[in-house]
């Protein structure tokens, strides 16, 4: 992918949180400011001095598409609160094709060709990348899992979805596509730090109802705590911090315990009932997840 060597998305972490009143400018990564603006629609808030903004744009060198989100206000009155926040979030390419044809009011054929035409990076690019173990740092790994996931699922090719990335040689690359692949699989569109299409999640949550896949998904993560853990590093608050397989594997069992699908439910109890039929000793806190994870899983 043309993004490992990019100057511009290189430094960029997956998702980025700005905090302008309390920070100002000093903490905005300058390479936001070469990115060129596709689209952008303003709304008014409830006051005159409140107002937000939803805008794609894309990296002049690499072609990758970003989601910039700006929520401001002022205050009515000087006794209100008062923010200047800024959400960025790169995106898949089909994540990108929604969120440009939402915002360009354009078809959505009209933006796949678009964004084709930039030659953004390909679900191809990301399997080459995964695959030769080459990304640069844990987002950009992070980013070829998710456009890969995107188009396996969209186009129904469970098959290379599984070989890709849940039974990839790095156990790290295994702990996030299961961890993707649950978050996609939720109850409910989740707009947070993963991006994607309702579209994707229902096909998501399709391939989870299958039997084969939750095994697949709970073979992932006991496999993942039985190896060593593979260390790795996120950029977050302006500087990187330490992450590993296991921490991603226990993201995974946080989400399976919030969430009210019963497929994910199952998952859980698969999970538990191998972690204690093959003894496996975890740590502490992966030990404290699993009791509660034991109680949810039956309730």
């Amino acid at each position: 992918m043309r993004i490992a060597t990019c100057e511009i998305c290189l430094p960029l972490a997956q998702e980025i949180e700005l905090d302008y009143k309390a920070d100002g400018e000093k903490e905005k990564p300058k390479e936001l400011g070469r990115l060129v603006t596709l689209a952008t629609v303003s709304e008014d808030g409830e006051t005159a001095e409140a107002w937000s903004s939803s805008a794609v744009a894309r990296c002049p060198v690499c072609a990758t598409h970003y989601l910039l989100q700006r929520s401001v206000d002022e205050g009515h009155s000087f006794m209100d609160p008062t923010w200047d926040d800024e959400y960025v979030r790169r995106l898949t390419p089909l994540t990108a094709i929604s969120w440009l044809s939402q915002l360009a009011a354009a078809t959505t054929e009209a933006a796949r060709a678009a964004i084709e035409e930039a030659r953004a990076p390909t679900a191809r690019e990301a399997e080459t990348m995964l695959r030769e173990q080459r990304a640069p740092n844990w987002h950009l790994q992070r980013h070829a899992i998710e456009v890969l996931l995107d188009e396996c699922l969209a186009g129904g090719e469970v098959e290379r979805l599984e070989a890709a990335l849940l039974r990839h040689p790095d156990p790290g690359v295994r702990a996030e596509a299961a961890l993707d692949a649950l978050l996609l699989a939720r109850d409910e569109h989740y707009g947070g730090p993963r991006l994607f299409t309702a579209e994707i999640g229902a096909a998501a949550s399709t391939w989870l109802a299958e039997l084969d896949a939750r095994r697949a998904i709970a073979n992932v993560l006991v496999g993942v705590l039985a190896a060593p853990p593979r260390p790795a590093l996120h950029f977050d608050f302006g500087k990187w911090w330490p992450c590993d397989s296991h921490a991603r594997a226990r993201s995974a069992f946080y989400l399976l315990v919030d969430s009210k699908n019963p497929a994910h439910r199952q998952v859980a109890r698969y999970v538990v009932d191998e972690v204690h039929d093959l003894g496996l000793k975890t740590s502490k806190e992966t030990d404290d997840i699993l009791r509660y994870f034991a109680k949810v899983a039956t309730s």
